[in-house]
């Protein structure tokens, strides 16, 4: 059995049992007070005391925690941060960056050269075949984007590494969730899509696209917003 001593003494061998140490010590240095003063007296102001005592032992331990858990984050969430800061997912990522940019500036030329010829292309409309597209199929679509709307724009995105569908590692691959904003040219109505792809990347151009967004949803809008509804 420990006694109070060895409890307040021992020390911490890792960072493991900082927390739990420290709540041990707080425990065992606060709470013999707390039961001393309530048996010694019923009044009022001293049970408030020994009350403001336990709080102040839990506001000390929940702070230790805050403290402990941003010094020694999670495996989980180092693991995260390391495979942000892939050497082929950092390359991977620019390069999506700068296709959605050429796009954004309706700079073809700029974003053919960022495709691979053989590419893969998954359209998000209705009824469309996984990646049975082609590389001619997603230009025309993206040029008819350009055409058919004004001051295409990221109002936000959010880049994640891609993973292996079956082992769950990290492929190289990019994940994006984009906010789209754009006037459409004809009615003046402003569309605001959320959209989310997934791009594999072989010798800096994309090879596959796989992409989602509520087409008609957008459409909708569009036509709800030209009939004044």
């Amino acid at each position: 059995m420990h006694t109070e001593s060895e409890f307040i003494h021992r020390p911490v061998r890792n960072a493991h049992e900082y927390i739990n140490a420290l709540t041990t010590r707080l425990l065992a240095l606060c709470i013999p007070y707390i039961l001393k003063h309530r048996q010694h007296s019923k009044r009022p102001h001293i049970l408030q005391g020994g009350y403001d005592v336990a709080k102040l032992i839990i506001g000390l331990i929940v702070g230790a925690l805050v403290t402990y858990l941003v010094l020694n984050p999670s495996e989980e969430v180092q693991k995260s941060a390391k495979l942000s800061e892939s050497p082929e997912y950092v390359a991977n990522k620019a390069v999506v960056e700068a296709m959605f940019q050429a796009h954004m500036d309706e700079d073809m030329e700029a974003w053919s050269a960022l495709v691979a010829d053989s590419l893969k292309w998954s359209s998000p409309s209705y009824g469309s075949v996984s990646q049975a597209g082609t590389k001619d199929d997603w230009t025309a679509v993206v040029k008819n984007y350009q055409e058919e709307f004004d001051d295409l724009a990221h109002q936000q995105s959010v880049y994640l590494p891609g993973l292996d569908g079956v082992t769950a590692e990290p492929d190289g691959s990019v994940r994006v969730y984009v906010h789209w904003k754009g006037t459409h040219t004809a009615t003046g109505v402003v569309a605001e899509p959320w959209y989310y792809a997934n791009y594999d990347l072989e010798g800096g151009k994309i090879v596959a696209a796989m992409e989602f967004m509520d087409v008609g949803g957008m459409m909708n809008h569009i036509a709800a917003g030209s009939a004044g509804e």
